[in-house]
């Protein structure tokens, strides 16, 4: 298992909005959603990792691939210049499971390679705009997309991950009434975890969202 830690925050040390949004960009990604994916997935099955509800649905597996997808076109080839043909319909119509461990790497790589190339963008091209896919886009709202388009898909992750496992991966158990700051997320709360589900941790609970304390 991962260690996690309550939502990440930036330094605080940026000059300009600029600096601030790529920093904040780069927190989300690398600190704060990719650790909550890799807890799911090494607490997931290979079944439950491609498993589906309906050919309609896509499985978490399917999921991460387009994940890796998204994030090579549109930053680590978009903005950072590296090669890369994307089949889109691909990522979705996979059914040979791929094995988890080659998923994390996939993931983990990926974004450590989209962390370098925001790291090393130059704030004052932010406003530059591109083409990609069958959009104009500025490089700026290029990066709001994948950090928005991310989130959308660890949520539905999620979901997947509670049905499947059962479990309440406790991520924001350290905003639920009655626990300390000092509670870590994911850690053993009696009055919590006493049914297992009342610790709200991702927002997908028995208990109201405004009572579970589901995010930050």
């Amino acid at each position: 298992m991962f260690s996690l830690n309550p939502m990440q925050t930036t330094t605080g040390t940026s000059r300009t909005a600029a600096e601030e949004f790529i920093e904040s960009s780069r927190v989300f990604l690398k600190q704060d959603f990719l650790p909550k994916l890799l807890h799911c997935l090494e607490d997931m099955t290979e079944a439950d990792i491609w498993w589906r509800p309906n050919e309609q649905s896509n499985s978490a597996g399917n999921l991460i691939l387009h994940l890796c997808g998204n994030l090579r076109q549109w930053i680590l080839s978009s903005l950072g210049g590296a090669h890369f043909e994307r089949n889109r319909d691909a990522e979705f119509d996979e059914r040979r499971p791929c094995p988890k461990q080659e998923l994390i790497a996939a993931i983990s790589e990926t974004i450590d390679a989209v962390d370098r190339v925001l790291g090393s963008l130059p704030q004052e091209t932010l406003r530059e705009r591109f083409s990609v896919q069958s959009y104009e886009s500025s490089r700026l709202q290029a990066i709001y997309h994948v950090v928005e388009h991310f989130s959308y898909h660890l949520g539905q992750i999620l979901y997947i991950y509670k049905m499947r496992t059962g479990r309440d991966p406790g991520f924001y158990r350290h905003l639920s009434r009655g626990l300390s700051h000092r509670d870590k997320p994911g850690g053993e709360h009696p009055a919590l975890d006493e049914r297992g589900k009342k610790s709200g941790g991702d927002g997908i609970s028995d208990v109201p969202a405004d009572e579970a304390g589901s995010n930050p």
